[in-house]
């Protein structure tokens, strides 16, 4: 298995192409829960949506991954979307 920066450097430069497998996948999903819990903003830029949409085909397409992690993504975005909801309430 090659290392996180690898997987995400690989993953923006191929863009439409791009695929995991099951671990990285769970890295990948660990990497975004952990940038949205300390950065929210983040997540409203290109690549990490691009990250989030990568995950999400994998998770789809492998029922073994979607069995045990698409919890995390789903947690992730509830999450992401209550900030956003707070964030437009108060101004």
């Amino acid at each position: 298995m090659r290392p996180l920066w690898q997987t995400l450097l690989n993953l923006i430069q191929k863009k439409e192409k791009a695929t995991l497998d099951c671990d990285e996948c769970f890295e990948l999903l660990e990497y975004l829960v952990e940038v949205s819990a300390l950065t929210p903003a983040k997540m409203e830029k290109p690549e990490f949506i691009q990250l989030q949409d990568v995950a999400r085909i994998h998770l789809n397409s492998c029922p073994h991954c979607r069995e045990h992690h698409l919890h995390l993504l789903e947690e992730m975005e509830a999450q992401l979307s209550n900030e956003k909801r707070i964030t437009n309430s108060e101004d």
